[in-house]
């Protein structure tokens, strides 16, 4: 299959092994609370914060607050953990919260493998490359400089700059004109079928699917990808 003339990527666990990386930070910040936590075993916070982050996730509107500020949403997460497990009463949400986003945009966060290679190759042959990203100003530039992103990137497009995002038909649009790219002529690879698949598709984009934890697609999804891959190194083989 011929590579297209642009590809717009998505970043978290498209780029980036971002749900990697909030597992450990997660699991870092619980144990290093363990000694406020008395008798209760920080193994207890962990698994109430994952029950709870999946569920809060899943909610639009305290996802789209919760990803331009990653620190109010680990904030809610750990008081809402703590106060189901009868521990609000110690106050330390916050400084779990924090000792995990520190985590987070930290070592814990790095990119999937092959991934920064595929986009250098890319680079090199003159395919032109747009980063599309949701999330925070602050929080997604913080990740793009701690891996010098802005040198693989003809046009950078981050929600919390523009002030709309995926699945915005908008900032598909946008991405295409700074390439200088037609729908035809483009492909859009990420890891969420309905913010960025399926928007894509409908204006002509083609569309790849990570499936970067290799699940498969979900069953019943109505959304089908002109591609699968595990990882972006299979994009240039």
């Amino acid at each position: 299959m011929l590579l297209p003339k642009a590809f717009l990527f998505d970043l978290d666990n498209t780029v980036l092994a971002f749900d990697q990386a909030i597992e450990r930070a997660w699991v870092r910040a619980c144990w290093q609370a363990a000694p406020r936590l008395g008798r209760m075993p920080p193994e207890a916070l962990r698994e109430e914060v994952r029950r709870l982050q999946d569920r809060l996730w899943e909610q639009p509107e305290w996802n789209l607050k919760g990803r331009l500020d990653p620190l109010w949403a680990a904030k809610e997460i750990a008081s809402a953990a703590l106060e189901r497990l009868h521990l609000g009463r110690l106050g330390i949400a916050g400084e779990i919260a924090e000792r995990h986003v520190e985590a987070l945009y930290g070592d814990c966060l790095a990119p999937l493998p092959g991934a920064l290679e595929a986009l250098e190759r890319l680079q090199k042959r003159g395919v032109r490359l747009a980063l599309v990203t949701n999330g925070g100003a602050e929080p997604q530039r913080r990740k793009i400089n701690k891996f010098k992103l802005d040198a693989l990137f003809d046009a950078m497009l981050i929600e919390g700059e523009l002030g709309y995002g995926k699945p915005d038909a908008r900032v598909f649009r946008l991405a295409l004109e700074r390439l200088g790219a037609s729908p035809g002529d483009a492909w859009m690879v990420g890891d969420n079928l309905e913010h960025d698949v399926a928007p894509a598709q409908a204006l002509g984009i083609a569309g790849v699917w990570v499936d970067w934890a290799g699940k498969g697609l979900p069953e019943g999804s109505a959304v089908r990808p002109d591609r699968v891959v595990r990882g972006l190194g299979e994009l240039v083989r």
